[in-house]
């Protein structure tokens, strides 16, 4: 989400790079009654904004989930592809 950096309990960490890709590394913490329930590090791509890793914690700090991108590329898509053929379609004007 774009609001992640904005939220009350993300805190930007620093950069670092995963498998190749500059990202930024946020983490949050959910609370209950003051304790933490929860830590969740995200690692987010500076160039497209893409989740490139996560890791998340549980309250005794043992890890539940982990996964991380381990390739991007971009490129190698023509207009072909991903072009919609216009004329398939009838247009008014209203």
């Amino acid at each position: 989400s774009e609001e992640l950096p904005e939220r009350s309990n993300v805190l930007y960490i620093g950069e670092e790079t995963v498998n190749g890709r500059a990202c930024k590394k946020y983490i949050q913490r959910a609370y209950t009654d003051g304790a933490v329930t929860e830590t969740v590090y995200v690692w987010v791509d500076t160039q497209f904004g893409f989740v490139a890793k996560c890791e998340d914690y549980d309250a005794d700090d043992t890890l539940k989930t982990y996964w991380e991108v381990s390739s991007f590329t971009t490129g190698g898509v023509t207009e072909a592809e991903i072009g919609v053929d216009l004329s398939a379609y009838t247009f008014t004007e209203g």
